[in-house]
């Protein structure tokens, strides 16, 4: 093998090696906020299809969003919520929580979720639905 084609050789192994440690290793890559998406069959709120249980996010937060994209969306939480606002006031679309400074383990809990206009009802998953950090 000519010296030209030893450098490219070598050139490809290391740039898959480095890629490699990046994505799996201890190279963190950017991470993006944790998808949810909420719907109110019967009023009863769901995120991601399930209803009273924590969903785990990143510190990039979370984004909301329901099925139709034209449903507005009312997020709130308790004063201390690790977002930079605890309440989300109705807008249509993906609403963006922003990144959260809670720390690993630690889980929050809704307070209220309205989707278009209607309250998810307490008793039936928002009390006791919410996120938890995982880092």
């Amino acid at each position: 093998m000519s010296l030209g084609r030893r450098c490219f050789v070598t050139m490809v192994v290391l740039s898959v090696a480095t890629f490699s440690a990046c994505k799996y290793g201890g190279i963190k890559l950017k991470e993006t906020a944790t998808g949810i998406s909420l719907t109110a069959p019967n009023t009863t709120c769901l995120q991601n299809g399930v209803g009273g249980t924590n969903l785990t996010m990143g510190p990039d937060g979370v984004s909301w969003s329901t099925t139709p994209s034209s449903a507005t969306i009312e997020v709130h939480f308790a004063a201390g919520c690790g977002f930079p606002s605890c309440d989300f006031p109705a807008q249509t679309g993906p609403v963006p929580s922003g990144p959260s400074s809670l720390p690993d383990g630690v889980s929050i809990t809704y307070t209220h979720i309205k989707l278009n206009g209607q309250e998810c009802q307490v008793n039936n998953g928002v009390g006791s639905a919410g996120l938890i950090m995982h880092r």
